[in-house]
């Protein structure tokens, strides 16, 4: 009986260690699954950035090389340079 009880004890020590070892690989993967997503989901917010910003430049340049932007611009500095200018008292 006595002996019974000593391999059953070694017996939940091993299944004990058996069960660590596998919880702390597990734990492990996890944590490094979890790096390469936030690699992943970092790199892909960079590149979505930079398109962001390449069409945003292009955006701009194209309205401000627009026709309509030019002559705006001409009209908004002739008003207020032409505001003050010939007016006697």
């Amino acid at each position: 009986m006595h002996q019974n009880n000593i391999m059953a004890k070694l017996d939940q020590d091993e299944m004990r260690a058996k069960r660590e070892e596998f919880e702390r690989v597990r734990l492990e993967t996890l944590a490094e699954q979890r790096r390469y997503d936030k690699d992943v989901a970092t790199q892909r917010k960079a590149e979505t950035d930079g398109k962001i910003r390449q069409m945003h430049h292009k955006v701009k340049s194209d309205f401000e090389g627009s026709s309509f932007y030019k002559k705006s611009k001409r009209l908004a500095n002739i008003s207020r340079s032409g505001s003050s200018k010939g007016v006697r008292i």
